[in-house]
């Protein structure tokens, strides 16, 4: 299992059949966001550091966070696949509500890029909605979820 946290929101993996189960836990929406690239990106790099070399704009629409959240992670999955490129952080997150799409995600993330010095640990397939729903925590502070991703 492997844990981690940021300055918006924590993570923490579970084993979980042929996939890998994550849950994570934020006090605001954007840190849930931060939460699942750091996730992520310790699958695919583990604890290496990396140097950013580019950056890029990902802007999403859905009718739910859980939505937001599939499609931000399977908007890294592409990165990393298509484009040889390892998100290493958020420079900035923002969530916001909009009267047709229903909520939207604008994140700047730093990318470093993936070559024989930097592979990558894991192959993640997708980003899952199996179990996956947002709840605020026990006293109301915050969020938490869990997510599964194929592997």
């Amino acid at each position: 299992m492997a844990a981690g946290t940021t300055d918006r929101g924590a993570f923490r993996t579970t084993p979980h059949t042929a996939d890998v189960a994550i849950r994570l836990s934020a006090a605001r929406p954007e840190g849930l966001f931060a939460a699942l690239l750091a996730a992520m990106r310790q699958l695919y790099v583990g604890r290496r550091r990396l140097r950013p070399a580019s950056s890029r704009t990902v802007r999403l629409e859905g009718p739910t966070m859980e939505d937001l959240l599939v499609s931000f992670g399977n908007e890294i999955i592409f990165l990393v696949d298509a484009h040889k490129l390892v998100p290493v952080c958020l420079d900035a997150v923002a969530v916001s509500t909009d009267r047709e799409a229903g909520l939207k995600l604008d994140a700047e993330l730093a990318l470093a890029p993936v070559d024989s010095r930097v592979g990558v640990d894991a192959e993640l397939k997708a980003v899952t909605y199996h179990r996956l729903e947002v709840r605020r925590t026990r006293n109301g502070a915050g969020l938490r979820t869990s997510l599964v991703i194929d592997i």
